[in-house]
């Protein structure tokens, strides 16, 4: 499944069309060995998906909404293998 990071530019300034950097996978892992990214890493949270087969969106949001998005219920096994996918 493919995963798309939103990181804010300015992470200071509101979450706007223009303040966003869209990274991959890769780019994602670089980005929080940074000492920046470090400082960051904490306050990122991953979206509600529409269905199993949906990117996944994972976006920054600030360190107590992202607690909430990591402890967010996930798809059990048993309907993800009904649907195709392995855990």
């Amino acid at each position: 499944m493919r995963k798309i990071y939103l990181v804010k530019k300015n992470p200071e300034q509101p979450a706007d069309g223009n303040n966003w950097i869209v990274m991959n996978s890769f780019e994602f892992m670089n980005f929080v060995k940074t000492p920046e990214g470090q400082k960051r890493k904490a306050c990122f949270g991953q979206l509600d998906a529409c269905s199993v087969d949906d990117v996944i969106i994972i976006a920054e949001c600030g360190a107590e909404t992202a607690k909430i998005r990591k402890t967010a219920p996930k798809i059990p096994p048993k309907i993800r293998k009904r649907a195709g996918k392995s855990s």
